[in-house]
């Protein structure tokens, strides 16, 4: 069983760490790479706020759509954040 969740993406891309401002999907992947316990995953729901969690506390089956670079302004791009068997967070 999946559990699929939608909000936005606190992070900073360590390709260009002084542009913390200017958030890619290419600089989520990167941040999640070098390490997912520095980037929060939040949820834009209303209703169940409180699953706002670091990428590296994922459990597996869970699919967050990451919407960027804001959420709630500018939806631009779209990434799934997930975690496989294995324990590593990917994002697609």
């Amino acid at each position: 069983m999946s559990d699929y969740v939608q909000g936005g993406a606190h992070f900073t891309d360590p390709a260009n760490p002084h542009e913390a401002g200017k958030r890619t999907k290419a600089g989520l992947k990167r941040a999640i790479a070098k390490d997912p316990g520095r980037v929060l995953l939040y949820d834009t729901s209303a209703f169940d706020p409180q699953r706002s969690r670091f990428a590296s506390e994922l459990l597996e089956g869970t699919v967050w759509t990451v919407v960027g670079p804001d959420p709630h302004r500018d939806r631009r791009w779209y990434a799934n954040v997930t975690r496989n068997a294995k324990g590593q967070v990917k994002v697609s």
